[in-house]
């Protein structure tokens, strides 16, 4: 798994970017699996103080940025799940 946190300081945004990996365990319930038990492992992590995240960089030019609340991108694509079909 990768997690990437961006924080707020006083000072200016810092980030840290995690790798590791999950440890799950299954049950089988009424016919259904399901997670038990997750364990998290960090393998290691990457703290960037101040922030070095740039959406503006040529690279990510055309890109979907993601954003708090109903302008983000994920909103437009689950719009066309319809509720309770399959």
């Amino acid at each position: 798994v990768l997690a990437f946190h961006q924080v707020r300081t006083d000072e200016a945004p810092v980030d840290l970017l995690i790798g590791g990996r999950y440890f799950d365990k299954y049950e089988k319930r009424a016919g259904v699996w399901k997670f038990s038990h997750r364990a998290v492992v960090t393998d290691w992590a990457n703290f960037n103080a101040p922030s070095t995240v740039r959406l503006d960089h040529p690279m990510v030019a055309g890109s979907y940025i993601g954003k708090p609340g109903v302008s983000d991108p994920s909103y437009d694509f689950f719009r066309l799940l319809k509720r309770g079909q399959r």
